[in-house]
């Protein structure tokens, strides 16, 4: 019995693991892979040297990386604990309430 439930624990503690850590992690990766690509291709962003740009790399992950991959996390924390219809009809009945709102001032 105490095997069992063993199990049981040890997969709940890999899949809360994958919730919190892995997803956003990996989200947040290819987001600022994004805003990496869109800055050196379309804006033309360009670096004087290597060194200069991994420093402000490092920067930009650290600072911008962290609120990405916490923003992330919450969402997939809405997503995977409502079912995922009820969580996008709760997130556009709040941006229609805004919406309707600034319409009508």
């Amino acid at each position: 019995m105490y095997k069992k439930t063993k199990f049981i624990r040890m997969r709940i503690k890999i899949l809360q693991f994958f919730e919190l850590i892995v997803l956003p992690i990996a989200i947040a990766a290819v987001i600022m892979l994004f805003l990496f690509g869109f800055a050196v291709n379309i804006l033309g962003v360009r670096f004087s040297s290597p060194a200069q740009m991994i420093t402000i790399l490092v920067l930009i992950v650290i600072f911008i990386g962290g609120i990405i991959f916490e923003l992330s996390r919450v969402i997939i924390k809405k997503i995977l604990h409502y079912p995922t219809l009820d969580f996008f009809e709760r997130l556009f009945k709040k941006l229609f309430k805004k919406w309707n709102w600034l319409m009508y001032m």
